[in-house]
């Protein structure tokens, strides 16, 4: 095939730039619609919007460079591209506030109205720079933002790619009049709408990817993490205990488990409310990750409970344990006005578990210790010995 004789039409390419935009933005709105319009999603389809509206006024214009329509259509279209990046950063967690993207709007378009000169080759080259400029912001999030994945690399490259290819444009149009020629033998305008035809599958086919990637993740965090304390969930606590029960059979040492439970949580949460039981469940998770060591295994098991797992703790050192705890949630209650008083009742329960120990019975030992300490008058630790619970030291 003859390359030259290859040429991209620009009304036909513009039109399915625009169409290809909305229509992304569209699918990305209809499904989030009636789930969550977080900051990401909200940019992502507002730059696809800017660019669809953008790309179809200029594929209808037939106005020359530097005609109102054409400004207003390069405006639209550069603004969308900067709408784009936010929307990457936002993805990987960099907030910014709303007015900083309409500030970017509003800089795009006095760009297009002020600065867009008449000539060809330097409106060119003006575009082909901002363009590899408002996209640098997103191609550094990718790179260097907490939790970089394959995808955010993958992503980056192609970005990396296209802001080098723009940023060539622009220079070789400041400097040689390289639209007029050709490039390995395909004529230059064909070259430059293929780059925006790759750009904007890149951000769309990327950006979903990444919401994609965003959405796994959060999803595993559900199944892993309390979202109200930090805390693992009943379900994978209970996973982390038999682990530990594992090894501890390997290696023959001993594990404690404690399991907190607030007391009277029913009566907080329906005399002063649900926020009020929120702040209470947070300050207990807060002080128990301040008070536990740093590799014991913490854990809610449900309503106001909270179970914790000690490697090689004896009975002793566990009931010191939670008594360093209740000590820290007293000290705590002077600190923080806004949380109500509260107590708790302890159940402890530590041994060499046998070969085929399973968490249910473990926790099981613990929660016979608890039921104990409630019917003892609360605000107490008990433990668990000889299949009779006994009161902690």
């Amino acid at each position: 095939m003859d390359h030259a004789n290859f040429v991209l039409d620009l009304k036909t390419a513009l039109t399915l730039l625009g169409l290809g935009n909305l229509v992304a933005g569209l699918l990305v709105w209809l499904s989030r619609r009636g789930k969550y319009t977080d900051q990401a999603a909200m940019s992502f389809m507002l730059a696809k919007a800017l660019q669809g509206a953008g790309f179809l006024m200029l594929a209808g214009a037939g106005v020359s460079v530097g005609a109102p329509g054409e400004v207003a259509a390069n405006t639209l279209c550069l603004g969308g591209l900067a709408f784009e990046s936010l929307a990457i950063m936002a993805v990987k967690g960099i907030r910014f506030p709303a007015a900083t993207g309409l500030f970017g709007l509003g800089a795009t378009a006095a760009f297009c109205a002020f600065l867009l000169p008449e000539t060809q080759p330097l409106a060119s080259a003006y575009a082909s720079g901002f363009t590899a400029l408002v996209l640098l912001p997103g191609l550094l999030a990718l790179y260097f933002s907490s939790g970089t994945t394959q995808y955010d690399v993958g992503l980056g490259f192609v970005y990396l790619v296209i802001i080098a290819a723009f940023a060539l444009r622009a220079w070789l149009n400041l400097t040689t009049p390289w639209e007029t020629g050709a490039l390995l033998g395909v004529p230059a305008p064909t070259v430059w709408r293929g780059l925006r035809l790759l750009l904007f599958l890149a951000g769309t086919v990327g950006v979903t990817l990444l919401f994609q990637d965003r959405s796994d993740a959060q999803a595993e965090r559900n199944v892993t993490f309390d979202a109200l304390t930090g805390a693992f969930t009943r379900n994978f606590f209970l996973e982390e205990t038999q682990r530990a029960l594992n090894l501890a059979t390997r290696r023959k040492s001993r594990l404690a488990i404690l399991l907190f439970d607030v007391d009277r949580f029913t009566a907080i949460n329906d005399s002063l409310g649900y926020r009020k039981g929120d702040a209470v469940l947070s300050s207990l998770a807060q002080t128990l990750r301040r008070t536990l060591r740093p590799y014991d295994i913490l854990g809610r098991t449900g309503g106001g409970g909270f179970g914790a797992v000690l490697p090689d703790a004896t009975e002793e050192d566990a009931a010191r344990a939670a008594e360093r705890v209740r000590a820290a949630l007293a000290e705590r209650a002077k600190q923080e006005p806004g949380v109500p008083g509260f107590t708790v009742s302890v159940g402890v329960c530590s041994e060499v578990p046998e070969p085929g120990a399973m968490a249910e019975a473990f926790m099981g030992c613990g929660e016979k210790a608890l039921v104990k300490a409630k019917k003892l008058g609360r605000d107490r630790v008990e433990y668990y010995r000889d299949g009779e619970p006994g009161q902690a030291a």
